[in-house]
């Protein structure tokens, strides 16, 4: 009898020990914080790591809509945006333009006065990440 209680005080023990071992770890995204895109930082050379193709790839996993209905298109395929480059793209005739960055396929938005938020914060595509 003695050594059954031992088996299952050990094998309880193992089994919280194994448990104990399996956290998840998440992060927590606060949209109401101002948060400054890390694409958007002066870099002294651009790296091209990323193709037109995959840019495209990039936009279209990004922004979830019909592309049959909403065509999307290369505006500019060396859009300067401090001092890193860009691929530029719209979507059917829809604002702002997308761009996504040659150095990490990281997609953002860009206006017209030329400033740059995150897609999740623009009005218009917000709603289709």
């Amino acid at each position: 009898m003695k050594k059954r209680v031992i088996s299952a005080v050990l094998a309880l023990a193992a089994v919280f020990t194994m448990l104990a071992g399996c956290k998840t770890v998440s992060t927590v995204h606060n949209a109401a914080a101002p948060v400054e895109p890390a694409a958007v930082q002066t870099v002294a050379e651009t790296t091209i790591n990323v193709s037109e193709e995959e840019a495209l790839n990039a936009v279209r996993q990004t922004i979830r809509v019909d592309y049959s209905k909403h065509p999307v298109c290369l505006v500019n395929s060396a859009l300067k945006y401090k001092n890193e480059e860009y691929y530029q793209f719209q979507i059917s005739s829809l604002q702002p333009y997308l761009i996504v960055s040659k150095e990490n396929g990281a997609v953002y938005c860009y206006y017209d006065d030329q400033t740059v938020t995150e897609v999740y914060q623009d009005k218009t595509f917000g709603s289709k990440c």
